[in-house]
């Protein structure tokens, strides 16, 4: 090459030919060529190093100018020499998390809201809601038999004060929890979002885009919609077990002899379920994934694949991803069918104890007590569906 030419920033900073630039001990091209001036190795693979390149690329700077020689495409090698060899991954696939969900993801859901005197608030009316209903449906079988000696107008005086507090409790707590999760849907999706247009290049280069639209579509609306009902389910629940439990055993005590191996045969029930459905519901978020990139690439390139009259492949390639997904879907239901039948067995069993003690107490247990607990028995086989 005739000339050598230097630039930075846009500037000349050298200009010459390549032996007269290496005169000069502390010019930029005569301290380029020392620092590559190690000898030229290769690695474990025998691909020549990014600094051996650099040294041949000013080699070829500093040989006269000769003509390009085109080698022809049937001289080319098919990447035999190659075999054996480890390829790098750009786009690796997408991995799901292993075992039981950390304190720290509940923690953080909960502290996206930034109040926590205000969930402990809205739980407590959760508390006072479900007791409120039990004393209403108490003070009926009190008045049912006349237990306190009252007239017919201070009987409905405490239970419609009982009623009105009852659903001044729901509303409240309703509004409440309303407020709560739609801030914390906000809250994750902003930090989500944030982080996201923060990302470099790199990260669009490696991630497709199916899988960014998964987690702002699919994933987004679980913690939107099915993660909210699921929690106000399970604290509803939860808390009707308890009281059940407790109206249960108040008539005769005897019966928890019979709760203890229930409850012992639900804990062995629902660890099974969780970590069944916990693994399930991670395989249909990830299986999810390939259907947003392939639809995305499938739109962007509609021209080439009419082109070429490749719609039946896509199409087929595109079932096969969807088929996958659906079985993971399918596989779910499944298994939430499954613990609704056992739950239901279990419920069927507190029912009939519960029965058999007020049978066998009939003399001794109060009757509205008895009434309530069988009343609240039957309810057991319908919230558990929500779950």
């Amino acid at each position: 090459m005739d000339e050598i030419i230097v630039l930075e920033g846009g500037r000349i900073l050298e200009r010459g030919s390549a032996s007269g630039l290496k005169k000069d001990p502390d010019g930029h091209y005569s301290r380029l060529w020392r620092s590559l001036q190690p000898n030229i190795v290769e690695d474990e693979v025998g691909v020549t190093t990014v600094a051996a390149c650099q040294i041949e690329l000013v080699q070829k700077a500093e040989s006269p100018s000769t003509p390009e020689v085109i080698t022809p495409l049937d001289t080319v090698t098919n990447g035999d020499d190659l075999k054996g060899k480890p390829r790098a991954q750009l786009v690796k696939v997408e991995t799901r998390h292993e075992g039981a969900v950390p304190v720290s993801t509940y923690l953080t859901y909960f502290n996206a809201f930034g109040n926590s005197c205000y969930v402990m608030t809205f739980l407590t009316l959760y508390v006072a809601a479900e007791a409120s209903t039990n004393v209403g449906e108490w003070w009926l079988g009190k008045w049912s038999e006349n237990s306190f000696e009252l007239d017919i107008r201070s009987y409905v005086s405490i239970y419609g004060c009982v009623a009105a507090f009852t659903v001044g409790m729901i509303i409240t707590r309703s509004f409440m929890w309303a407020h709560f999760y739609v801030s914390v849907a906000t809250a994750l999706h902003y930090v989500m979002l944030r982080r996201v247009f923060w990302c470099p290049m790199s990260f669009f280069d490696t991630t497709p885009i199916g899988r960014i639209i998964n987690r702002f579509s699919q994933d987004q609306n679980d913690i939107d919609q099915a993660l909210p009902t699921s929690f106000e389910a399970g604290i509803i629940v939860i808390l009707r077990c308890v009281a059940i439990v407790i109206l249960t055993c108040i008539p005769e005590p005897l019966m928890i002899i019979g709760v203890l191996p229930l409850l012992y045969l639900f804990s062995m029930v629902r660890e099974y379920f969780r970590r069944s459905s916990r693994e399930a519901q991670r395989l249909l978020a990830v299986a999810s994934s390939p259907l947003y990139s392939a639809l995305e690439e499938t739109l962007n390139g509609l021209s080439t694949i009419r082109a070429y009259s490749h719609q039946e492949r896509y199409i087929a390639a595109f079932d096969t991803k969807l088929d996958l997904s659906t079985s993971f879907a399918y596989l779910k239901l499944a298994l939430d069918q499954w613990l609704l039948q056992r739950l239901n067995c279990l419920a069927a069993a507190v029912i009939t104890g519960c029965g058999l003690c007020i049978v066998l107490t009939r003399k001794t247990v109060d009757p509205a007590l008895a009434g309530l607990a069988l009343a609240n028995g039957l309810c057991t086989h319908s919230p558990q569906g929500k779950l």
